[in-house]
């Protein structure tokens, strides 16, 4: 999202790899309510 790749912040947050692998995974393990509510608290900042 940073340098213009990612459209939104679920794609920047999908996008990487390596040591944010975990978090990544994690991410995308989470209910769709609990993605939801991350994405309004990212939103927020």
């Amino acid at each position: 999202m940073h340098d213009g790749r990612a459209k939104n912040i679920t794609g920047a947050i999908l996008w990487h790899s390596g040591e944010t692998e975990v978090s990544k995974n994690e991410f995308k393990n989470i209910s769709i309510s609990e993605r939801e509510d991350l994405l309004k608290f990212i939103n927020s900042l």
